[in-house]
């Protein structure tokens, strides 16, 4: 959806339920780079499940993601400056 639509977005909230386990770090990182490929990160939302999911472990699992990447966009992008960004960009802020 995308990919092919230009006003389709899609965010990484309810991921996983209260904390992020390494496991969990792997499997998002997965379907994060995955998701990356096809659509592009200008398509990325960076949304929390809260109170669902704890936030510190949000933010743990994208910097656990950034400094395990060897993709320099993921890490780029993984920035509260990109995040604003494409929230601003969606929402014509």
């Amino acid at each position: 959806m995308c990919y092919k639509n230009k006003n389709v977005y899609t965010d990484i909230s309810g991921f996983v339920y209260k904390n992020f386990e390494t496991e969990d770090k792997v499997k998002f990182k997965k379907v994060l780079d995955e998701f990356l490929d096809i659509a592009g990160s200008d398509k990325l939302l960076f949304g929390t499940d809260s109170p669902i999911s704890n936030q510190r472990s949000y933010i743990e699992a994208l910097d656990w993601i950034a400094t395990n990447t060897t993709n320099k966009k993921v890490s780029e992008m993984l920035t509260p400056q990109y995040m604003t960004l494409n929230t601003q960009r969606a929402f014509k802020l």
